[in-house]
């Protein structure tokens, strides 16, 4: 067994909250367009973000959460479009 496997097992659905609440607190990613589902400790990640950057940043932030064993980044960058405001009080959306 890995180190990562060795940790604190959550279940998913725990995992899952903690890894949403990392990413929505984070303001170096937009996760209003971001999906994740999480199975057996594997966490993935699907939707969409405004640059490259924030694909990057998304999985470092989520990567140490005890309990995830692997991270799957399936994001991609989209053009933003006109939409409420985010959490950082800033326009956000995507086409």
């Amino acid at each position: 067994m890995s180190p990562k496997q060795n940790r604190v097992k959550k279940t998913d659905e725990g995992l899952r909250e903690v890894v949403e609440e990392k990413l929505f607190k984070s303001y170096s990613v937009d996760s209003s367009a971001i999906e994740i589902q999480v199975e057996n400790g594997v966490v993935t990640l699907r939707g969409f973000v405004p640059t490259q950057e924030e694909i990057v940043e998304a999985r470092r932030c989520i990567e140490n959460i005890i309990g995830v064993i692997e991270v799957k980044n399936e994001l991609a960058v989209a053009k933003l479009k006109n939409k409420p405001l985010s959490k950082t009080g800033f326009e956000t959306g995507f086409s």
